[in-house]
């Protein structure tokens, strides 16, 4: 596990540290200065700088804490186990079952 999360820090630092290619496109400076620490820290903690982004984000993914998940994702989060809970109808066989077998309800015991 030691292993994993050494791949995955350094993983992260380098790919923080590279430019996003679509942005060095429009010829935009990115490289590091007084005003920014450079790379691809779009979303990212910019008071840390590079390494200690890419630390947090390692250990929060492996320890699954989910503390680098946006808070725009909280509603989905919320929304996906309501969707998928079945709805108990009055008159669905879930919210009131039979005590007794029918024919339709081949799997029950007599």
């Amino acid at each position: 596990m030691v292993l994993v999360f050494a791949v995955a820090v350094t993983g992260l630092a380098a790919a923080e540290q590279q430019g996003n290619p679509a942005i060095a496109a429009l010829r935009v400076n990115q490289r590091h200065n007084v005003l920014q620490s450079g790379g691809n820290m779009e979303g990212q903690q910019t008071r840390f700088g590079i390494a200690a982004s890419a630390l947090f984000d390692a250990v929060t993914t492996t320890t699954i804490t989910a503390a680098n998940q946006p808070t725009g994702g909280a509603a989905f989060s919320v929304r996906l186990p309501l969707q998928t809970a079945p709805q108990l109808e009055p008159w669905s066989p879930v919210a009131m079952p039979s005590t007794r077998p029918t024919s339709r309800q081949p799997w029950r015991a007599a």
